[in-house]
């Protein structure tokens, strides 16, 4: 018999995701499947590596576009709006436009708000990625003149303290202790 190696927190991933591309199973929107990722390795590290990708994929043409992400330490989701995924396509496809017409992506970006919201997640906006940095035409990056030097450097965001988890979590151990020094102890 073959035991699973992996961790609690790769478990409660795969099976995240098992019960998310279940539920997304017969959704195809423009040519694109709905997939969220799961852990390929046996450990998250500890729920640090758990962030898993809202995928859409076209198998046929070859092509995978992450439209979010996906916290399940934080419950938190984060969806890319239309502009942010077609740009991105453009981008990466040589300036071939998103094959998903706004009303079919508006209404899947929905559909991720509900399933999310029905799941107790919070649910925002996803930051634009930042610009890919362009050669001028007939050159490549390494040929490409260097910044000046009075470039602005990118803003940096601050890091957000996870103490609002950690707290939860040190409730519910003392709730979970108190429960069972009543129930062994004052019963």
């Amino acid at each position: 018999m073959e035991t699973d190696t992996r961790t609690q927190f790769a478990m409660a991933a795969m099976d995240f995701a098992t019960i998310f591309n279940t539920y997304f199973t017969e959704s195809v929107h423009g040519g694109f499947k709905v997939q969220l990722t799961a852990p390929e390795g046996i450990s998250t590290g500890g729920g640090v590596q758990s962030v898993q990708h809202i995928t859409l994929v076209n198998e046929s043409a070859g092509t995978t576009m992450v439209v979010g992400s996906v916290n399940r330490i934080m419950n938190s989701t984060e969806l890319r709006n239309f502009e942010t995924v077609a740009q991105m396509f453009e981008q990466r496809f040589q300036g071939k436009s998103f094959p998903m017409d706004r009303a079919q992506f508006d209404d899947l970006h929905n559909k991720f708000v509900n399933f999310f919201s029905s799941q107790s997640f919070q649910v925002s906006d996803a930051k634009p990625p930042a610009p890919r940095p362009t050669a001028p035409k007939g050159t490549t990056l390494k040929e490409a003149p260097k910044a000046s030097a009075t470039a602005q450097p990118a803003a940096v965001a601050e890091p957000t303290s996870g103490s609002g988890v950690w707290i939860a979590v040190a409730v519910g151990v003392a709730l979970a202790v108190l429960g069972t020094v009543y129930i062994l102890f004052l019963k």
